[in-house]
């Protein structure tokens, strides 16, 4: 497949439009970043493997990426030789 630049927007204008998405995720630093990455990678059939089929599936890679980041922040505090208190 080679890349159209028209085909393109028009995917991404429906995908904004019947998801209900922001016009700022456009802005979104991340979200360009993931489109960059997309268009300069040699699409490949492990690209399709890839790509998330269910909102269950972004969801435990959310989680996934939770925990793991929640145990690097539980690991930095444990280093620190003083107490931590937290309000809310």
């Amino acid at each position: 497949l080679e890349f159209n630049g028209d085909i393109f927007k028009a995917m991404l204008v429906q995908w904004i439009c019947s998801s209900n998405i922001s016009f700022t995720i456009v802005e979104h630093h991340a979200f360009q970043l993931l489109l960059t990455y997309l268009l300069t990678t040699p699409l490949t059939y492990s690209l399709s493997l890839t790509l998330p089929r269910s909102s269950s599936t972004i969801m435990n890679w959310i989680l996934e990426t939770f925990k793991v980041e929640q145990q690097c922040i539980i690991d930095l505090l444990s280093d620190v030789p003083y107490k931590i208190h937290f309000s809310f």
